[in-house]
């Protein structure tokens, strides 16, 4: 983004929250709540673990053990496919730090974490099964919705695969860290401080973008489908709402 937009960006959402203080307000107390109530509880546990495997190499073995079927389908390497099933089923913002994780463990090549990051970083299904299915008219709408989203992340998926191959050298020894020779209750507290890092930084983007969120819908009170087209982008709880 350009820094002159950037900045005129900032000030525009400063003088919204001096204009509309009251709206900020309650803004920045539904976001607090969406990642106090669920984000935190529901993901904090998954990246402490998950991180602590990664770091530790315990999960090196098995994935290697793994990799010739995962070649096959999905497509990807033992470690790729780890990280795409952990992003499915525990929802971003796992994908995208697992991916993070491996690569820089030289688990999987450049190439195959650019392919993870555009198809492992969606919602959960407990997401979609709490929070989207309370929204909907009838309960009964579910499967169709789930299968709506999931389906379009699978399509692209293969598009994406089938155009560039991940590129995983099948064997490759990934580099030895100081991190797989310190005890495990030194890893067991990175993992954990790097885990309340995360979370927090998640919370902070999550409030932020729901005060933006809540500005557009603010000021585009006369256009009912530009508010909810411009929030689902900005910050998805608020946009799947509208």
């Amino acid at each position: 983004m350009n820094k002159k937009l950037f900045i005129f960006l900032l000030i525009c959402l400063l003088v919204y929250l001096l204009i509309f203080p009251r709206e900020a307000l309650q803004a920045s107390a539904r976001g607090v709540d969406l990642w106090f109530h669920t984000v935190l509880p529901t993901l904090l546990p998954f990246i402490i673990l998950s991180g602590l495997l990664v770091t530790s190499g315990a999960l090196l073995p098995l994935l290697q053990k793994a990799d010739k079927i995962c070649r096959v389908f999905p497509g990807l390497s033992g470690a790729g496919t780890y990280a795409l099933v952990l992003g499915v089923l525990c929802g971003f913002p796992m994908g995208a730090r697992t991916t993070a994780a491996l690569l820089r463990e030289n688990s999987i090549s450049q190439r195959e974490a650019r392919l993870l990051l555009c198809v492992s970083n969606h919602v959960s299904p407990a997401f979609l099964a709490g929070y989207v299915r309370s929204l909907l008219p009838d309960p009964g709408w579910m499967p169709l919705a789930a299968g709506i989203y999931y389906g379009a992340a699978a399509a692209a998926f293969f598009l994406i695969r089938g155009r560039s191959r991940p590129g995983y050298t099948p064997g490759k020894k990934p580099k030895k860290k100081a991190s797989t020779l310190r005890s495990p209750g030194e890893l067991l507290d990175a993992s954990i401080m790097d885990g309340c890092q995360v979370i927090l930084k998640l919370g902070g983007y999550i409030i932020l973008f729901s005060v933006c969120a809540e500005a557009v819908r603010t000021l585009s009170a006369g256009l009912p489908l530009l508010s909810p087209v411009c929030s689902m982008i900005l910050e998805i709880s608020s946009g799947t709402s509208l």
